[in-house]
């Protein structure tokens, strides 16, 4: 559940810590059910401190784009505070550096935010196409190595049987039967174009 109450003033921005799960992973649910409850509350100057976070996942990506437009629509802004350099990069892959601003701290949002005082108005319908053009929402971001970081899990028991591959009718396992079928089936293709 969301809890705006615990979003707090910075300059002229309300800004949120980024919901993270209990793995530790950002909760993109989460993040769309705040950032929703924000604007009901009228807020539309919206900051997401991703403080201490050094990797977003694809639904994070995706999630943060689809907030973009409303924020535009209603001429307000959303910004980041990012403190971590493999984040700060991996954001610069996305393209969505272009549409949202990055801040190191705290601080440096108050700065801006005093600097460059919110403006509501300009020609958000503009700004929204490019936006919606130019980034797409990312599929999947950078793979980790398969147990990298395990997540911490209870003792759950599954049976040695589930780990068996499955066999099929001639004695062959599944995979090799799968291979053999690839096989024929590009010889024939192979036949078919000559």
């Amino acid at each position: 559940m969301p809890n705006v109450e615990a979003s707090r003033a910075v300059g002229s921005f309300d800004v949120f810590f980024a919901p993270l799960n209990a793995l530790g992973i950002f909760d993109d649910e989460v993040f769309k059910a705040s950032v929703d409850a924000l604007l009901k509350r009228g807020s539309i100057f919206v900051g997401l401190d991703l403080t201490g976070v050094d990797e977003l996942y694809s639904g994070a990506f995706n999630a943060i784009l689809v907030t973009l437009p409303t924020f535009i629509r209603a001429g307000g802004e959303f910004v980041m505070i990012v403190d971590s350099e493999k984040l700060r990069a991996s954001l610069s892959k996305t393209g969505i550096l272009n549409y949202v601003k990055l801040f190191h701290s705290e601080g440096d949002l108050l700065k801006y935010s005093i600097t460059n005082p919110p403006s509501k108005g300009g020609d958000a319908g503009d700004v929204l196409d490019q936006v919606m053009e130019a980034v797409e929402p990312v599929e999947e971001f950078e793979q980790r190595e398969p147990n990298a970081n395990p997540p911490e899990t209870g003792s759950i028991e599954v049976p040695a049987e589930a780990f068996e591959e499955p066999k099929a009718a001639s004695g062959l396992s599944l995979s090799m039967a799968l291979v053999v079928v690839a096989a024929a089936a590009c010889v024939l293709l192979f036949l078919f174009v000559l």
